[in-house]
């Protein structure tokens, strides 16, 4: 079978028809979409914060985060600011240097720039976990592309909980879209030690694939854990079945760990997650952890019971083994996800949002081989039907909303920074904004989940952080 796959990859004629054409539209729309909503997205919270050196400003390392700013702390100017910023970040916020070097870095560049390039990461994501799996076995399966691309989006709207924190919010867009991109690279490297040994024949390319494994390892917490997991299951079963292993491969979960142990051992992250360096503390704090995110994750098993039905069926149906423990793989790499995040003293929604991404693509993987080969079965254009309905009713249960609640919130804050450079201009050093209701927002909103301002305490962090961006004293809530 995997022979079939490679023969008709280096055979095929490729050619543009009308579902690639209409794959392509599709992916259009996501860019646009996104455009739109990072485009009516305002800097929030975190994104003030960012825009200044770690280094600067104490005369310790800070280990209170950034829980106040000190009166002589910098603003980022200068690419050659953020290394010893982030050195800093280790010792008073976390160890993600990668991903919040990134943020200071585009938080100095016009914000057009990060709104064109996170619609890009978000279609990629899109485009990766509908057609990964295609891509893998080296065959494009254009009549299911255009289907799989709006159920993956679908599925990703629905169900990934925080949207706007995770995909539009500056800060959030580049610690956890971005985050996922790169781990979804990461995934398709290794699958294609499955199917393509030669993928790995090329020097430069094992040494791309060397440096992003040390990255994702050190790119998020939860995103790191659940690749190293990934990469050691894969070796394993691939070791069991006694198939060639590349040693680049080897290698590069080594790395991924290296770079996992990199991030955690943060000095401020060893603080935060072993109190008083006690090991049973934070294994007892992980179990406490447990019920809460089981709680806080319920709307994330709808999709968790939709890919345990398509594993049975795949099971039922006796399709390539192969094929069916990448499925189990990705499917024990969302619960490692899941418990990882228990390590954690306090679990925002956003932190959930690899476990969808993967989620999603086991159900995209799960279906490109139950559909192979079957394209013409009447049962097939069945299910094809029916994903297109379920699809269309999640779109429509949650982004008419959003889209109408970012708009909504984008003309208030715009009328807040209005308000503050007024203030600023005429001379005052104290500027009156109106806080911005949170109740019955969209999760498609960024500000539905962040500290916005302060209303009872103007010393408050997101207060005094925008204060000093906008070159003011104070800002305080209008009551």
């Amino acid at each position: 079978m995997i022979g079939k796959y490679m023969g008709k990859h280096r055979n095929s004629e490729h050619h543009i028809d009308g579902y690639s054409l209409f794959a392509l539209f599709i992916m259009l729309l996501f860019f646009f979409f996104i455009l739109y909503c990072t485009s009516h997205t305002s800097l929030i919270a975190d994104d003030y914060a960012y825009m200044f050196d770690f280094s600067t400003g104490w005369d310790e390392p800070n280990t209170a985060g950034i829980y106040p700013p000190p009166e002589g702390c910098e603003r980022i100017n200068s690419v050659t600011q953020i290394i010893p910023s982030m050195s800093a970040h280790r010792s008073c916020m976390n160890g993600r240097v990668f991903s919040h070097g990134l943020v200071q870095l585009f938080l100095m560049l016009p914000k057009t720039l990060f709104n064109v390039i996170d619609a890009l990461m978000f279609t990629l994501e899109m485009g990766m976990i509908a057609l990964l799996p295609t891509w893998v076995f080296g065959q494009m399966r254009k009549k299911n592309a255009p289907l799989f691309l709006g159920f993956a989006f679908s599925c990703i709207c629905f169900f990934q909980m925080n949207f706007g924190e995770v995909n539009l919010w500056l800060d959030g867009a580049i610690n956890y879209l971005w985050g996922s991109v790169l781990g979804l690279l990461y995934i398709g490297s290794y699958l294609m030690l499955y199917y393509n040994e030669w993928f790995f024949s090329c020097r430069g390319r094992k040494l791309e694939f060397l440096i992003l494994s040390f990255i994702v390892g050190a790119y998020n917490e939860s995103l790191g854990c659940t690749l190293s997991a990934f990469s050691f299951l894969v070796i394993l079963y691939l070791r069991k079945t006694k198939k060639k292993i590349d040693i680049s491969a080897v290698l590069s979960f080594f790395l991924t760990v290296l770079g996992f142990i990199f991030l955690v051992s943060a000095p401020a992250t060893m603080v935060n997650k072993i109190q008083g360096g006690s090991f049973l503390f934070a294994v007892r704090n992980a179990i406490k952890m447990i019920p809460v995110l089981v709680k806080s994750s319920r709307r994330i098993l709808g999709l968790l019971i939709l890919v345990i039905l398509l594993l049975t069926y795949a099971l039922k149906k006796q399709i390539n083994r192969d094929h069916l423990s990448v499925s189990l793989i990705i499917l024990l790499c969302a619960i490692v996800c899941f418990f990882s995040l228990s390590l954690a003293g306090r679990v925002p929604l956003r932190a959930f949002f690899f476990i969808p991404v993967l989620l999603c693509l086991d159900c995209m993987w799960l279906l490109t081989c139950i559909f192979e080969g079957e394209e013409d079965r009447a049962w097939c254009k069945a299910g094809r039907v029916a994903i297109a309905v379920i699809a269309s009713l999640f779109i429509i249960s949650c982004v008419p909303k959003g889209v109408a609640d970012i708009y909504k919130v984008s003309m208030l804050t715009s009328s807040n920074e209005k308000q503050i450079i007024a203030a600023r201009e005429s001379g005052e050093s104290v500027a009156f904004i109106h806080d911005i209701p949170r109740e019955g927002l969209s999760s498609f909103v960024a500000l539905e989940g962040l500290n916005y301002i302060d209303r009872d305490n103007p010393e408050s962090w997101p207060n005094v952080y925008m204060a000093k961006y906008y070159g003011l004293d104070e800002i305080r809530a209008v009551r």
